[in-house]
């Protein structure tokens, strides 16, 4: 997570559920600060917190900055979350059963407002059986295919991207959670079985029981993006204040093969933000491999660094990794060397993926396709870091 000292304390306290105070009187880096809070996605609700607590305390030229990024995201909050009601109306009237899936929705049930969560885009999840005729409905309120988006995305066999040309909103049309080729054992369909109803600008919708809510919301946050922005973390923490089945999600995160997945996500929102943390997940949260996960999420000080962190930087976070296996009383790995260096940063993560499509039967060719791209992307450095 980007930042470090007072900016990090500042952030994770803007974003924590257990009423820790702020301390914006300590903040020098106020420029700092700000892109943090962007590239996390809490700007809103830092500025929320801010008003509430120590307003008065931040410099008139970042209070000046802080105002003027709330005002853009409460207006583009409201504008697109007027689109998507219109739009879940026009795919009722089409006799298209649709949900709406993470941006307003997440926003109205876990914050109270579409005001205090950014988001970019738009979720829509139709049936698989219904795509088509739903990306008609799409086309017909001018939307257009953003041949860009899935270029880069290639998520192909999950969603559609559109964008409008007049409002350059995106759209993203979701008939699964995730590819295919990341969740071989997932399916949706039980998904739509257990919605529940919920409100959104007043309009009647079906949306994802708070358990399932849970599961996707882990696998998207850590699977998909390890976790690399604040507001993933923050929207776990503030689900599991609500009244949820744990042995249910256990249950159904061990179906699809993600209860460690899970179990991070919950250790790391019960860590970091002070998320009420259930008994059931205590003997889980203490196995190795979870508390080394956590400690990573934890310890990384730049997420936005695609796997290839200076050998320096790579150590000390290391040095938090194997700290926390030793407290949990596992052996740790091998000392730090150009070796392991390789090994760890070699793995193929979610970015090769997204850039090179491989169908489920050549997925083992991702540890070819990752070395080559990290020459690509850093070509001799790799070898000085080495």
């Amino acid at each position: 997570m980007s930042g470090t000292g007072p900016t990090l304390d500042l952030l994770l306290a803007a974003v924590a559920v257990d009423g820790r105070e702020l301390d914006a009187a300590s903040i020098r880096d106020w420029p700092g600060l700000i892109d943090a809070a962007l590239k996390h996605r809490i700007v809103p609700l830092l500025v929320h917190r801010l008003r509430a607590a120590d307003f008065a305390s931040v410099p008139d030229e970042a209070r000046a900055i802080l105002e003027s990024w709330e005002a853009r995201f409460h207006g583009q909050s409201l504008r697109q979350t007027a689109e998507l009601v219109a739009l879940l109306r026009d795919l009722a009237e089409a006799g298209i059963d649709a949900s709406p899936y993470k941006g307003p929705v997440l926003a109205e049930a876990l914050y109270g407002s579409v005001a205090l969560r950014s988001f970019y885009d738009l979720d829509v999840l139709v049936r698989a059986s219904d795509r088509d005729a739903a990306a008609e409905v799409v086309r017909a309120r001018g939307y257009l295919p953003d041949e860009a988006a899935a270029e880069h995305d290639h998520d192909d066999d999950c969603e559609l991207h559109f964008r409008h040309p007049e409002t350059d909103l995106l759209l993203e049309l979701h008939w699964d959670v995730l590819p295919g080729r990341h969740l071989d054992d997932f399916s949706v369909d039980p998904l739509w079985e257990r919605r529940v109803a919920a409100k959104l600008g007043g309009f009647a919708v079906r949306v994802l029981s708070p358990e399932d809510r849970m599961l996707v919301l882990c696998i998207h946050g850590g699977d998909k993006h390890r976790w690399m922005r604040l507001q993933m973390v923050a929207d776990v923490a503030r689900l599991m204040g609500e009244e949820l089945d744990w042995g249910l999600v256990l249950r159904r995160a061990a179906e699809v093969g993600r209860t460690e997945t899970v179990l991070v996500g919950a250790t790391l929102a019960a860590t970091a933000l002070g998320a009420p943390f259930p008994a059931v997940l205590q003997d889980g949260a203490a196995r190795p491999a979870v508390r080394a996960k956590v400690a990573l999420a934890l310890g990384r000080v730049d997420r936005r660094n695609q796997g290839l962190p200076p050998r320096a930087r790579w150590e000390e976070l290391l040095g938090v990794v194997d700290g926390a296996l030793r407290d949990a009383g596992a052996p740790i790995g091998s000392r730090p060397g150009a070796l392991r260096y390789w090994r760890e940063v070699s793995r193929p993560e979610w970015t090769d993926r997204q850039a090179v499509h491989l169908p489920r039967g050549l997925t083992w060719l991702y540890y070819v396709v990752r070395p080559l791209r990290l020459l690509r992307m850093h070509g001799g450095g790799i070898f000085r870091r080495l």
